[in-house]
């Protein structure tokens, strides 16, 4: 529930999850394979992988699939 002045009540609710990549986050693709954002540039977010540092792939940054059943989980 938002209070009057449009935040949110914490003592109510819990954060909302995290929808989008943001530089520093970890997280967990749904294959199980650690991720960590390194880089955003113009909506697209390069994650770098925790399992072979030489391994990269370029995502948006809304690209998490939060309403699908393969959805990444953000770990940090």
């Amino acid at each position: 529930m938002l209070t009057p002045d449009g935040l949110m009540n914490l003592t109510t609710e819990t954060p909302p999850i995290a929808d989008r990549f943001r530089v520093g986050d970890i997280w967990r693709s749904h294959r199980g394979k650690d991720w960590q954002v390194d880089k955003i540039q113009r909506g697209i977010a390069r994650l770098r992988a925790l399992h072979n540092r030489h391994s990269t792939q370029w995502r948006g940054i809304c690209d998490t699939g939060k309403n699908m059943a393969n959805a990444w989980e953000r770990i940090e």
